[in-house]
């Protein structure tokens, strides 16, 4: 199609991720409008500047504390402000870049203007609102079978989703109109690929991340902990803000100052990627992820990596590219380490896995090609 495609894209966490952001900036070479509206939710701090963004990005009303509970009247207050601040007349697409949050909003203006949209579902859809907020599961269906399209960021949540009860029938629906669309990954990380692999360093294992409870980096550490007395060589460095760590990391961190060195955070790509190839095992065995752009990046230096089962990039490759734990189990990240270190050498394919489907122009012409059969269906 020749027209340009006018896109409304919802977006909770514009301001808190990546990965959002660099999807749009390739759509944007594409033949679409797009325009991007954002929370702004209790803890952010109003900037008098908006983020450079090269895409139209539209802020929301700073949200109140307590719509962290009362979710529909989230909805209804996100619907208003959208609606005061967006013309939608000649939207054509809604992209809403979650079931629950974003896809309420999105199955509203449905409901109300008649337009189409697709979603994605992500960890914090399964693990969070399917899990504690069981009364929003008839709203979740309705926004599901009302959608055009359904993405799974990965093969790990799609598999999740449909082992749980659906209905035959509205699982055989939602399959149809299902499809998985990994994240993409920096384009410095595909062109600085490391091609050789030094089992020398295997004693080294890095995190990077935050240290919310999510990331579960106190059983990492008490992990690393048990097998130092096997491997006296151990250490393992931490990247990332440390202003979440609760006492107890801090406390590991004090004890064993000589093997567990925190580095703070770091932003620049080329330190990181010195960083990574100092390091022989990247570890981060997060009781949720929805995929995890930190695994695709030590994988492309070479390090196998320790993932949860049925977590971020589990199922995404058919080689053997670490090993995948338990994560509620300290023994299970012990054996998965401990695995890697002594057979460290059964990794050395990690040099040729192909990272180019990574790539954020590939992901983009994915989603472009649903965009335009969508509009295309809608105008018939």
């Amino acid at each position: 199609m020749e027209e340009r495609i006018n896109c409304l894209h919802i977006c909770n966490d514009l301001l808190g991720s990546k990965v959002h952001e660099n999807l749009y900036n390739c759509l944007e070479e594409k033949k679409i409008s797009q325009i991007v509206y954002y929370q702004i939710r209790p803890k952010n701090k109003i900037k008098s500047e908006l983020p450079n963004f090269i895409f139209k990005a539209i802020p929301s009303l700073k949200l109140k504390t307590y719509h962290r509970l009362f979710f529909r009247n989230k909805i209804k207050f996100l619907y208003q402000d959208l609606l005061n601040k967006i013309d939608i007349s000649n939207i054509q697409l809604i992209h809403a870049t979650t079931l629950f949050t974003d896809g309420a909003l999105a199955y509203k203006l449905h409901q109300k203007h008649k337009i189409p949209y697709i979603l994605a579902v992500r960890g914090s859809d399964l693990d969070f609102f399917m899990k504690f907020r069981k009364d929003l599961i008839p709203l979740a269906i309705n926004i599901l079978t009302n959608s055009s399209k359904i993405v799974f960021i990965s093969n790990a949540i799609s598999n999740r989703f449909f082992q749980k009860s659906w209905p035959k029938n509205l699982k055989v629906e939602l399959k149809l109109k299902s499809k998985i669309i990994l994240n993409g990954i920096d384009d410095f990380w595909i062109n600085n690929r490391s091609l050789v692999i030094e089992n020398k360093k295997r004693y080294n294992i890095l995190y990077i991340g935050n240290f919310g409870n999510n990331k579960n980096v106190l059983g990492l550490l008490k992990a690393v902990v048990g097998l130092k007395n096997k491997y006296p060589k151990l250490k393992i460095f931490l990247v990332g803000k440390n202003e979440s760590q609760n006492k107890r990391i801090k406390q590991l961190v004090e004890q064993n100052s000589q093997y567990i060195k925190y580095l703070g955070p770091i932003y620049d790509k080329t330190e990181l990627l010195n960083l990574y190839r100092s390091c022989s095992i990247f570890a981060m065995p997060s009781f949720s992820e929805t995929f995890g752009l930190v695994y695709l990046e030590a994988l492309s230096q070479g390090l196998p990596v320790i993932c949860s089962r049925n977590q971020g990039i589990d199922g995404v490759f058919n080689s053997k590219i670490g090993e995948f734990i338990q994560p509620s189990s300290i023994k299970s990240i012990e054996n998965g380490l401990d695995l890697i270190i002594s057979n460290y050498s059964m990794y050395n394919n990690l040099i040729n896995l192909d990272l180019n489907r990574f790539e954020w122009n590939e992901v983009s012409k994915e989603y472009f090609s649903i965009y335009e059969q969508i509009v295309i269906d809608n105008k018939e």
